[in-house]
């Protein structure tokens, strides 16, 4: 059974389908509570930090390492989910923010204007002029967001498993088809794929400890793990800064061993 990203624009219907998926194969279905989990890491509040996710950037932004911090923590939430098992997430950036997952569905979730439009309508309470505007306005944030963030397309279908065209196939049929290749032996657990994902999560973890503490915009590092041994290896510009790093590290490891390659620039 696989980690499934399924990722959307504006009410484009993804949230029908992922709790239908998510429920067809008995698993968990997770969004919006990624971002309390993260909020809690973070030390933030769930407003703020959901502010600093979806609000697209400036040239004159200069909360980018605040944001990357951010960022982090939602990296390393969703990795914690993945340690736990399967599960279904529907959410901003779900098939990039999950990459290190080895048996990771990515599906995409598209619908023609009038569908999305009419949502809108329902949802908001607007005109159909006003929930066009809205759409067009939602897209744009979140290609500029996921550009800033990753250097792609949103919408490069290279980075999808599957596109799922709701004009075409409705709810319950794309249910199916997921619910299928979701038997495939190739998304099946197993020990290894479980090993990556523990390491995964080692890695995020202690990337947005060091983010959020402020050691990692000071410094240089490569963070890597492999059979729960994390390295850390790079410059740090500061005897207060290795220490810093070496501390917050130790801190939130956990038993995994940790093989500290840093030198002072």
């Amino acid at each position: 059974m696989p980690v499934i990203a399924i990722s959307r624009g504006s009410l484009s219907g993804a949230t029908l389908l992922a709790e239908s998926v998510a429920s067809e194969l008995g698993i968990r279905c997770i969004s919006r509570e990624i971002i309390a989990k993260a909020a809690v890491a973070a030390g933030v509040s769930e407003t703020l930090l959901a502010e600093q996710m979806e609000r697209p950037p400036s040239v004159f932004d200069r909360r980018s390492a605040e944001r990357e911090a951010y960022l982090w923590c939602v990296r390393s939430a969703l990795c914690q989910y993945a340690t736990q098992g399967s599960f279904v997430y529907h959410g901003h950036g779900g098939h990039l923010l999950l990459a290190d997952i080895p048996n990771l569905i990515r599906v995409g979730v598209v619908a023609p204007m009038k569908f999305r439009i009419a949502a809108v309508m329902e949802s908001h309470g607007l005109d159909s002029k006003a929930a066009m505007e809205h759409i067009l306005r939602v897209d744009k944030y979140r290609d500029r967001w996921v550009r800033y963030l990753y250097g792609v397309d949103r919408l490069d279908s290279s980075f999808y498993d599957l596109t799922v065209n709701l004009e075409r196939l409705d709810v319950e049929t794309a249910c199916k088809v997921l619910t299928q290749i979701a038997g495939f032996e190739r998304f099946a657990w197993d020990e290894e794929s479980r090993q990556r994902v523990a390491d995964a999560a080692l890695t995020t973890r202690v990337t947005a400890a060091l983010a959020t503490h402020g050691e990692l915009p000071l410094a240089r590092l490569v963070l890597t793990a492999k059979a729960n041994v994390l390295t850390i290896s790079g410059k740090v510009r500061s005897n207060e800064v290795w220490d810093q790093t070496r501390a917050t590290a130790e801190r939130v490891i956990g038993e995994a061993e940790l093989s500290f390659q840093v030198t002072i620039a």
